[in-house]
Formats: structure tokens, sequence, C-alpha cells
């Protein structure tokens, strides 16, 4: 075996070992939009696209919801939140957004 196959048995064993270890991860829904949304989509985001979606999410979402796992979201949860932001003054856009 070479070196190099060797690396690549390396990195094939460490990649579905962080594989599986992620799988059994019960993400929350601030852990997800922190480590995965946002390195996500910010690098698609011009900056001021970029620092109005980190706000909105935050302030609307992530401080209502941030410790629920994702599993438990219900779609009756989210329609009550953005009935309760349209209701609550907040412009149509900014409720569209949170869609």
């Amino acid at each position: 075996m070479t070196k190099s196959d060797a690396r690549a048995v390396v990195d094939r064993i460490v990649t579905e070992a962080a594989a599986k270890r992620e799988q059994n991860r019960v993400w929350r829904f601030g852990e997800f939009v922190a480590e995965v949304y946002f390195p996500y989509y910010s690098r698609k985001w011009k900056d001021s696209t970029k620092e109005n979606n980190v706000n909105r999410v935050s302030v609307h979402l992530v401080s209502k919801f941030g410790r629920m796992e994702l599993s438990g979201f219900r779609r009756d949860e989210l329609r009550d939140l953005l009935d309760s932001k349209a209701h609550s003054g907040l412009s149509f856009s900014v409720v569209d957004h949170l869609r």
C-alpha cells in the first residue's frame, strides 16, 4: 500500500466515523442555525443581505425556538408564530422573509 493509498483509507474511515456521530446528534434549532444554516447561506449573500438575515433570524426565530430540537417542530407552531408576528405590527416583508 502506498502512502497515498493509506491516506485515502484513513480519510474514508474518518469521514465515515464523523458521519455516524452527526447522525446520532440531536440538533437544537439555535445550534443548527449557527453551525449549518448561517455558514452555508452566508457564502451566497451580499454583506447587507447577510446582516439583515442574521438579525431577522436571530431576533424572531432563534430567540423563540433556539433550544427546541429540530425533530420537535410542528407545522401549526410555525404557522402560529407567523400569524402572531403578522398581527404584532411587523411589516408584510419581514413576516414574508421569516417564511
